[in-house]
């Protein structure tokens, strides 16, 4: 079975949706019934720490389509689109300033470093209609030379790409992570929310044309949404994001602190993820003030390519903090820290709290019970499903019931304790030897 692995983001560290994709590629390449595995990368700076134009990684071959295209027509069509007048400047100034360059071609082979205006670009052209735009049909001729049986790509825009090599292919996957509220985060016609339209178009165009062979959700909150959509229930599968459990035996809890610089004698809160609104972090924030003096917050951010344009959330963050007059209290963590380290941040804290708005997951949250920390999420999304003793789930946006659940826990050891202990069973169903073999059970549905 050869396999073609499109991917948007890929990272060889840290948590989060990056990892997915990590862990799903290591095990398929050491599984006997894969002969083959290759990745194309779309060429995102990940991290700014892995190139853009990654050729091999871990004995994996990865293959960066180098776009050459005239990006004239990818800002015809945003600037058709219903923008505000202040962010249809911002298109306009930016191809002004392409222009007064010289610039008349996107040729990636000759960027040398990366920056905003390169990738700037390369997103308009990425959502460029009408489907298929040259970027996703310059994917797919990278995708078909590589004679696939099995194409597995990624969210919907790309997915587009992958489908365009489905007839040198036995099966076309798509992985599906969007859910519809994230929206909710992204200002009025804004280009960031014309971004999410394109994906929510991206969808409609793959269920109509058929172009999909089988849809693979990371929850069933995901499959609910496909099946609203028009897919039918048996072209979908729900296979979570996995967790490598081996790598996430909790730490002793002085040791854990030791390596991190964290005093003790503190009762730590902690929080892992991306700084988007949705994540509402904030709210931990808020209410560190109510909490005794030797309660620290401990922020692990997790960095990924797409936070050059997604809206961030961490100068309101830190904002809050000085308004707060926490800035002794609080810690924000930006290292890039290698995913077989993770088990240290989690292992350090007391308790972990995700107050996450329409999670379509939470790999976060699944490491952290993994590390037999008790657990205090929104009930929203997925989360909830994470808690069967081993925490609390708290009502979206209640703050007052937030502080009170993580008081009890800071309050009580014991009892803290007693739920983190249930944490790895709960966990043990996502470790990847059996959502593995889950997904390789799907691609024996095209053999």
């Amino acid at each position: 079975m050869k396999i073609v692995w499109f991917t948007p983001e890929l990272g060889n560290f840290s948590s989060g949706i990056i990892n997915h994709n990590n862990i799903f590629i290591s095990y398929l390449k050491n599984h006997p019934e894969v002969e083959e595995i290759s990745v194309v990368k779309f060429p995102f700076p990940e991290n700014k720490l892995t190139p853009p134009f990654l050729q091999e990684l871990q004995g994996i071959r990865y293959y960066t389509p180098r776009f050459a295209l005239d990006y004239r027509e990818a800002f015809k069509s945003i600037l058709q689109a219903d923008l505000k007048l202040t962010e249809r400047l911002k298109v306009k100034l930016f191809k002004l300033v392409l222009q007064l360059k010289g610039v008349k071609q996107f040729d990636l082979a000759n960027i040398k470093k990366w920056g905003k205006l390169d990738y700037g670009v390369l997103g308009i052209a990425a959502v460029q209609k009408p489907f298929p735009n040259p970027v996703q049909n310059q994917i797919g001729r990278c995708i078909a030379k590589l004679h696939p049986d099995i194409i597995q790509s990624h969210v919907e825009l790309f997915s587009i790409a992958g489908s365009l090599a489905k007839s040198v292919a036995k099966g076309h996957i798509s992985y599906q992570i969007i859910v519809e509220e994230e929206r909710k985060s992204l200002p009025p016609r804004s280009i960031m929310s014309v971004f999410w339209d394109r994906l929510d178009e991206g969808l409609q165009w793959l269920i109509e044309h058929k172009a999909v062979d089988k849809f693979v959700a990371a929850s069933d909150y995901i499959k609910k949404t496909l099946v609203s959509r028009g897919v039918q229930e048996e072209q979908i599968g729900i296979i979570p994001s996995p967790i490598i459990m081996k790598l996430f035996n909790p730490l002793d809890k002085a040791k854990a602190r030791s390596l991190l610089g964290i005093p003790q004698s503190k009762r730590v809160i902690l929080s892992v993820g991306r700084v988007i609104e949705r994540k509402r972090f904030i709210d931990i924030i808020r209410i560190l003030k109510n909490l005794p003096e030797d309660v620290l917050f401990y922020f692990k951010r997790s960095i990924s390519s797409s936070d050059d344009i997604l809206p961030s959330e961490l100068n309101n963050l830190k904002k809050e903090v000085q308004k707060l007059k926490l800035g002794n209290r609080v810690i924000i963590n930006s290292e890039v820290i290698p995913y077989e380290r993770m088990r240290e941040i989690y292992s350090a804290a007391d308790v972990a709290v995700f107050p996450f708005l329409y999670e379509p997951f939470g790999m976060c949250a699944l490491e952290a019970i993994a590390c037999e920390r008790p657990l205090i999420v929104y009930n929203s999304g997925f989360l909830p499903n994470f808690i069967d003793g081993n925490g609390f789930i708290v009502e979206s946006l209640n703050l007052k019931e937030l502080e009170n659940k993580i008081r009890i826990l800071l309050n009580d050891p014991l009892l803290a304790n007693q739920m983190g202990a249930k944490g790895p069973d709960l966990a043990k169903k996502f470790d990847i030897q059996i959502l593995g073999e889950k997904l390789m059970n799907i691609y024996r549905e095209f053999a």
